[in-house]
């Protein structure tokens, strides 16, 4: 997949809950897998696990990532849901597997 435009990233540090401001600006920070793992995470609800591989399609400077992310269904009930998202770096291709939930529960 393509670099996130400034929106969003914007749209996805915001759906963190992300609040640093410097001077009035919002300060989002990198994607580097550190920052993902320590700020984006931990803000989705249930995780059941996190997959990072090579792509094995489109070789293995690609990489692909599979959140399996789980929500109540009808309230008593587990639903997994899997989301995949892809990168030339797997900061990328986590932060798009992330994206995707977000965009899917908002």
């Amino acid at each position: 997949m393509k670099e996130p435009t400034d929106e969003q990233v914007q749209e996805f540090w915001e759906a963190c809950e992300w609040e640093e401001n410097i001077w009035g600006q919002k300060n989002y920070p990198e994607l580097t897998l550190d920052n993902l793992f320590k700020y984006a995470v931990p803000k989705l609800d249930i995780v059941d696990h996190i997959d990072i591989s090579t792509d094995p399609i489109r070789g293995e400077r690609y990489y692909r990532v599979v959140v399996k992310h789980a929500m109540w269904g009808d309230g008593q009930n587990l639903n997994y849901c899997e989301y995949v998202g892809f990168g030339k770096d797997p900061a990328l291709a986590l932060f798009w597997a992330i994206y995707e939930v977000i965009k899917n529960e908002s």
